[in-house]
């Protein structure tokens, strides 16, 4: 007889079979319905702009890895909440109503072992909390799919075949579910491997790369380009822990320590108390590598990211323990549900209050939704049509007609829905171009000949960066192939004169100096034109464990004007390193246009890095150069009114 703590028994008495099935049927379209994410009209915002980029991308077959990197795959579009229009309508609608349905129906099979109780908690808190951030129920999928799917013992090959496709596809929606999907399948065939099943072990260690090169194909996509995809999103990985970083509250990263000890907890009593050693040994490690991914994603930008952490420990820590361990009504880990509740509450204290009748209401119009799918398609192309008069630049798309155009720094909506032929650089949004990397592949396209024939501009950042950081090659180097054309309401709209060159700016040394935080530098008079500057901004023993382990610690920038006001920006070390453009200050978009143009009238006297009170521990001194950038001839407009160039 089995042992009834092994993974997969089941407890409970016999049941009927018809009335389990009305039962998990029933669960099943509940939890569906309130996967469904019907997409709305674009607008012109940061998130937005790459959502509509996604669906652009699929409806255009653009090439991830070569025409376009970015932290989403060739079927990211999938999730995207917005549409543009009817073009690309009918495989959305198939991934809502199949697609969704296949989720919430494995879901539910996953669970179908918990006691009724346990099992309808799981999917209430699906129900209620799923929806507070996109990536919520696809990693409690990924979860919950590798521990009760991947891992089970008596798992038919078919089903282990199905968790693999599975698990592929929705690897190519973001690269991080990819990550945990990979963490997940190594490991089960890791625990194939130690249960001396070898044929199973190398199914699933052959079967995975071969299903996402599968649905890599299926998306459209040269195989020869996975290589490069895969390559970038590393990159933008690895460079997110120091750009993204966005400070929180206190309380939430109580609760997440709290969280933290407690998962700590179940993992060791899971790595010591398992009667299946190896599955607890192996369950154990992904389940942690899983986590920190999710602590990571969560904590490093603390907005709107915490929601998506707490209800992702809400829902796992109320399942996972009861698919290990299911012969006990109770675990401790239950207890992580007020934790999250608080957790969530401290991120946005009205938000609890509203969520059943915003859950209930999500039902409700998901089920009026599905009654009329036939004519969704025409709603999204009429709102798709609202939607661009709201948006119109008339004046820029009469000067631009058929010829090419990008757009910095991340409104690209405004690009599709006025129209224009976009082509895009690799990095499209250059807030995360923040890696030389990243950076140069962005530059190198506007030194070939498929740079656009124009670039809409709208000199703005997120989380108030120095100017000119993003892209910050690129921006430096744009005064010699573009010229300003026309400013319409938020918009810079310039003209390619020449192809870029393909050598870089020549710079010459002006300053070299290790300064203290906090210690003033004084720049040269303006008439010593543009400067670039790097920035060597190590971190400290302490400040990389915290980096590690947790987030990157800001590094400010003071800068004094010509006129003695001050100013403090946000600076990135992996572009400070390189460097960037500092004088000018290119506080907006007209100051933008003016440098463009070889005019200056706001420039720097005075800079100063500074680390938030509190934070000086986690850095060393800053190795800073000073560089004149000779070819970008500049005239300067003193406060007399007269020039003073080079």
């Amino acid at each position: 007889m089995q042992d009834p703590r092994h993974l997969g028994s089941d407890s409970r008495p016999p049941q009927s079979k018809s009335w389990q099935k009305v039962w998990q049927l029933g669960l099943t379209i509940v939890l569906w319905l309130s996967l469904v994410a019907l997409p709305g009209a674009p607008v012109v915002a940061l998130d937005p702009s790459y959502e509509s980029v996604l669906v652009f991308s699929h409806q255009r077959n653009w090439q991830f890895g070569r025409e376009i990197n970015f932290i989403y795959g060739p079927w990211g579009f999938l999730n995207s909440v917005i549409h543009l229009g009817a073009n690309g309508a009918a495989i959305r609608l198939l991934w809502e109503t199949v697609g969704r349905f296949l989720l919430a129906g494995t879901l539910v099979l996953l669970t179908r072992r918990f006691s009724r109780l346990r099992q309808a908690i799981v999917v209430g808190a699906c129900v209620f909390f799923g929806w507070l951030h996109v990536d919520t129920m696809i990693g409690v999928f990924l979860t919950l799919g590798v521990v009760g799917g991947l891992m089970r013992r008596n798992a038919t090959r078919a089903e282990l075949g199905g968790w693999v496709i599975g698990l592929a596809f929705l690897s190519e929606f973001k690269f991080t579910y990819g990550l945990i999907a990979a963490i997940g399948v190594f490991a089960a065939a890791g625990l194939a491997a130690v249960r001396h099943n070898w044929r199973t072990s190398a199914g699933l260690a052959v079967g995975f790369p071969i299903a996402i090169l599968g649905w890599w194909m299926a998306a459209g996509q040269d195989p020869r380009n996975l290589a490069f995809y895969l390559r970038y999103s590393l990159e933008l990985t690895s460079g997110n822990n120091s750009a993204m970083m966005a400070e929180g509250n206190f309380p939430p990263l109580v609760c997440g320590l709290v969280l933290a000890a407690m998962g700590a907890g179940f993992v060791w009593r899971l790595l010591r108390n398992h009667s299946d050693r190896s599955f607890g040994c192996i369950a154990s490690g992904f389940l942690a590598l899983a986590w920190f991914v999710v602590w990571k994603h969560g904590f490093i930008r603390a907005d709107t990211h915490l929601l998506d952490f707490f209800a992702y420990n809400l829902i796992v820590a109320l399942a996972i323990p009861a698919l290990c361990f299911p012969a006990e009504r109770f675990h401790l880990c239950d207890l992580a549900l007020p934790v999250c509740l608080l957790g969530i509450w401290c991120v946005d204290p009205g938000l609890l209050g509203h969520l059943p009748r915003t859950a209930m209401g999500r039902l409700r119009h998901n089920v009026a939704a599905m009654f009329r799918a036939a004519r969704l398609p025409e709603e999204w192309q009429e709102a798709f049509r609202m939607h661009k008069e709201e948006f119109s630049l008339p004046a820029a798309r009469r000067i631009v007609g058929n010829g090419s155009v990008d757009c910095y720094n991340f409104n690209q909506g405004v690009v599709l829905l006025n129209g224009l032929n976009y082509r895009p650089r690799p990095v499209f949004q250059s807030y995360i171009a923040y890696t030389l990397a990243l950076e140069l592949s962005n530059l190198h396209f506007y030194e070939s000949r498929h740079s656009p024939d124009y670039l809409l501009c709208n000199f703005v950042s997120v989380d108030r960066r120095y100017p000119a950081l993003d892209d910050a090659a690129l921006v430096a180097e744009l005064p010699r192939g573009y010229q300003t054309v026309l400013i319409e309401g938020d918009y810079l709209l310039l003209r390619k004169t020449r192809v870029l060159p393909a050598n870089r700016l020549d710079r010459e040394l002006i300053q070299s100096r290790t300064l203290a935080l906090g210690e003033m530098l004084k720049l040269p008079a303006p008439p010593n034109g543009a400067i670039w500057i790097q920035a060597d901004l190590p971190l400290s023993l302490l400040g990389k464990a915290r980096a590690l382990l947790y987030r990157t610690p800001i590094m400010t920038i003071e800068v004094t004007d010509q006129s003695g006001a001050k100013s403090k920006w946000q600076i990135l070390p992996h572009i400070a390193e390189d460097g960037f453009l500092l004088q000018p200050l290119l506080a907006n978009t007209v100051d933008f246009a003016a440098f463009i143009d070889g005019r200056v009238t706001h420039w720097i006297q005075s800079v100063e890095f500074e680390a938030p009170t509190g934070t000086g521990a986690y850095w060393q001194q800053p190795q800073i150069k000073l560089y004149a950038l000779p070819q970008i001839r500049l005239q300067f407009e003193g406060d007399d009114g007269k020039h003073h160039g080079r």
